[in-house]
């Protein structure tokens, strides 16, 4: 005899029988810009978690919210969420342990980084943070492998939307996570364009396994991964 959990069954509702699903792999986060956004208006105070854990992300000040997207022509028309100049954020103070992540984002101002732009952070835990005036994801304060579209490299490939993968040596836990901006400082610091997906594992996947999650996300993106 057999049962269903609740996690199976979400499966099943969003994914064809025999196809993968990154909930097979029992991620500790996943946000998608197609499921659990809530508006106020035309922005998204909060964008609810997919992994079944709760995960939920915030944001309660108007002024504050980022807005929602329904279609982005280059992202195979997908919806996300985008951010802006005005420290747009999402954050949770939910404790989140992330070792592996996977994030399907774009910015607009390349080829350089303008600032210290943050997609994801946790209060010291700088997942994916640009150095300012490069094309490179910033190492000074965590030491990780950063791939883009599936290949090793730190340069994050301004301004094209890609799909961003990083592996830390070690697993990060964090009571405070935020989307969108850096939660050490208030202002300056800000991702300025569409985040649709970020998918976290807390533990390191296998090889065969990462690469499962990157051609789930550059099929449904019509992005080219390796």
């Amino acid at each position: 005899r057999w049962s269903l959990q609740r996690r199976d069954l979400r499966a099943l509702r969003y994914f064809p029988q025999g196809s993968f699903s990154p909930l097979s792999l029992s991620p500790s986060l996943w946000l998608r810009g197609d499921l659990g956004i809530t508006l106020n208006g035309s922005n998204v105070s909060a964008w609810a978690d997919q992994s079944g854990n709760g995960n939920n992300f915030e944001q309660a000040v108007p002024l504050l919210q980022p807005l929602f997207v329904s279609s982005d022509s280059r992202l195979n028309s997908k919806p996300g969420v985008k951010f802006d100049t005005i420290d747009t954020s999402l954050i949770t103070a939910e404790t989140i342990d992330i070792q592996t992540l996977f994030a399907v984002a774009a910015y607009p101002a390349g080829p350089n980084f303008s600032d210290f732009s943050t997609l994801i952070a946790g209060s010291a835990d700088y997942f994916l943070r640009g150095e300012a005036a490069t094309a490179n994801w910033r190492t000074a304060e965590m030491a990780a492998d950063r791939y883009r579209d599936g290949t090793l490299t730190n340069n994050a490939g301004l301004p094209d939307p890609h799909v961003y993968e990083v592996v830390a040596p070690t697993l990060h836990t964090a009571s405070t996570w935020m989307i969108g901006d850096d939660p050490a400082v208030a202002v300056g610091r800000q991702w300025t364009d569409i985040i649709c997906e970020v998918i976290a594992f807390g533990k390191a996947l296998s090889s065969a396994q990462r690469s499962q999650v990157r051609q789930y996300l550059g099929t449904k993106y019509r992005i080219t991964v390796t």
